[in-house]
């Protein structure tokens, strides 16, 4: 989480200096694996989340209660699989949901910026008045 955090920033300094220098002809392959980077986000979310909850056994104090004394009566092994292909589900019709749109939309391209304005005139900008 942590390592994939530190390379957003990194990644996000590096198109800056980019950007700020107008060094967009000469880090041609920094744009092209640019969109790669779209995981990082997701790796980071999932791994922390995974590395929190495997570490963390609140109803279990450590040397004191073993493991298995700490298991609930009260989920069957049913309740849990049932839990577990509904989060799957849900998630896999997320993320379905969330990759159809990326390329829904960056197939589509940019808007252009008259789309959405029929009938309104641009503002008039008089630069020799002041403000």
């Amino acid at each position: 989480m942590v390592g994939a955090g530190l390379l957003m920033i990194l990644i996000s300094l590096a198109a800056l200096i980019i950007d700020l220098k107008k060094w967009h002809g000469k880090f041609r392959w920094f744009f092209i694996l640019l969109p790669f980077a779209i995981v990082l986000p997701y790796m980071a979310n999932t791994t922390g989340w995974i590395l929190t909850e495997v570490g963390r056994f609140p109803w279990v104090v450590y040397g004191l209660v073993k493991m298995q004394d700490g298991v609930s009566k009260a989920v069957t092994g049913g309740m849990l699989l049932m839990s577990l292909i509904g989060f799957i589900l849900v998630y896999g019709l997320l993320i379905t949901a969330n990759v159809y749109l990326m390329i829904k939309f960056s197939k589509a391209g940019p808007a252009d910026a008259s789309e959405g304005f029929e009938g309104v005139a641009p503002p008039q900008i008089n630069p020799t008045v002041s403000q």
